[in-house]
């Protein structure tokens, strides 16, 4: 399932969510998430803590020349582009610098987008909580357009 591009809380959560189920540990998808969001670590508060939970350049085969131009860290879910200070948001950029022409077995291709869904009508729930006694809580939703 492709992650969401948004960076709401729900989206966030939503995407750790997703990463979880695609293998990550939960802070590797927490991690991911965030950085989505700000292109910083956010979640883990040490560097040390945040490259135990990436991939180092050996264990993904990591190459900065890729022998194939349709995959390549440019086009790759993962790369936030050179400039950033970890430009993969999972493998480590050293030895190396993470590069646009480069490659790794952790390459994922950008997720298609839907075009269909893009032209699909948008759902907002509004809503309210009431308090019945006793320490129950009941909540409703109600969805519009």
């Amino acid at each position: 399932m492709p992650l969401l591009t948004g960076c709401t809380e729900d989206d966030i959560q939503a995407n750790i969510a997703t990463l979880i189920d695609e293998g990550k540990s939960p802070d590797q998808a927490a991690e991911i998430a965030h950085d989505m969001c700000d292109g910083k670590s956010s979640h883990l508060d040490d560097e040390d803590e945040y490259k135990a939970t990436v991939f180092t350049q050996e264990e993904v085969n990591y190459t900065p020349n890729s022998p194939d131009e349709n995959r390549r860290c440019g086009n790759c879910r993962w790369f936030q582009g050179e400039d950033h200070k970890y430009p993969c948001f999972i493998v480590l950029p050293e030895p190396e610098a993470i590069v646009k022409t480069g490659l790794s077995d952790a390459y994922e291709p950008l997720p298609e987008r839907d075009e269909q869904a893009e032209r699909s009508p948008k759902y907002y729930f509004g809503g309210s909580v009431k308090a019945v006694g006793g320490g129950i809580i009941e909540g409703y939703l109600v969805p519009f357009t």
